[in-house]
């Protein structure tokens, strides 16, 4: 295994970084497609003539007031699913049943939909509140789920080896990601012998030891490799966010464990705080209840 792949999985997985998928909306404000010419024969009639001009019409009748029933329905369909979400929120994973097949769809398919229910997931110990995502995301939301879930109680150090191998493995069972892991938590680079071309990133991790990164020839890899090293994020490649991000997790969870991650990704802190952690994202959700 490589290390740059090692990398790369990491800054997508790590502390729920694959959550937030983002979903496509209809462009707004495209400019309107330019109206087709009309064919010569086909051309709008002329004026009719003096002689035969059409009669002034009558002053139009007075127009009955608008139907105030499609607005009355619509607010009442909005207050039905703010009162679902909020027992959502509150940790019912039925709440959402109440609501018609097209709100649950649009729902669903709302920017803060797959964070919020994630999020309720891990703070519930749930992992049937995935099923209410659409197919495509809820193996995130349940590899999420489990992750974080094992992480909840787990030391400082052994956070970091355990976040690193989930993000190596994606969740499935793979040697050398256990290799890493098991070097990192027991600060032994020799285990890191066994993987010749990801030793120097490996046994960087294993002894905290960023000057052990230089043996990698690829400049970027190396400074990734030292950020990781040392958790220090001022080292990550000048333009890598992904490095940038999860390095600084990396040093915010030494220092104060999942807790200290609200800012970052709600869903981590979940495993620890409970629903409490969820409120902000749940709020954005319902903002999804006036769409139409």
């Amino acid at each position: 295994m490589l290390p740059r792949p090692i990398a790369r999985a990491a800054g997508i997985a790590l502390f729920g970084f694959i959550i937030g998928t983002t979903h496509a909306f209809a462009a707004v404000g495209e400019p309107a497609p330019a109206e087709k010419a009309v064919p010569a024969d086909k051309a709008a009639p002329a004026a009719a003539p003096a002689d035969k001009a059409v009669p002034a019409e009558k002053a139009p009748a007075k127009v009955a007031p608008a139907d105030a029933k499609p607005t009355a329905d619509n607010d009442a369909a909005t207050a039905e699913c703010g009162k679902a979400l909020d027992k959502l929120a509150a940790g019912d994973a039925t709440a959402l049943d109440s609501l018609d097949e097209r709100r649950r769809e649009s729902l669903m398919g709302h920017k803060a939909a797959s964070r919020t229910i994630t999020c309720l997931a891990v703070a519930e110990k749930n992992e049937k509140f995935c099923d209410l995502l659409p197919k495509e995301q809820r193996e995130g939301c349940a590899h999420q789920y489990k992750m974080l879930g094992s992480l909840k109680g787990v030391s400082k150090d052994e956070l970091k080896a355990r976040v690193i191998f989930e993000a190596c493995s994606q969740g499935g069972n793979v040697p050398h990601c256990e290799t890493i892991r098991d070097a990192i938590l027991s600060h032994d680079a020799g285990k890191c012998n066994s993987l010749p071309e990801a030793k120097p990133f490996c046994a960087a991790l294993a002894t905290s030891d960023a000057s052990k990164c230089k043996a990698l020839t690829d400049k970027e890899m190396q400074a990734t490799c030292a950020a990781y090293a040392s958790n220090d994020p001022a080292r990550c490649p000048k333009d890598s966010g992904d490095c940038t991000s999860i390095v600084k997790s990396f040093r915010i969870a030494a220092e104060k464990g999942l807790a200290g991650l609200g800012d970052i990704d709600p869903t981590a802190v979940a495993a620890v705080e409970g629903r409490k952690a969820c409120t902000a994202t749940a709020a954005d959700l319902k903002k999804g209840c006036g769409a139409h």
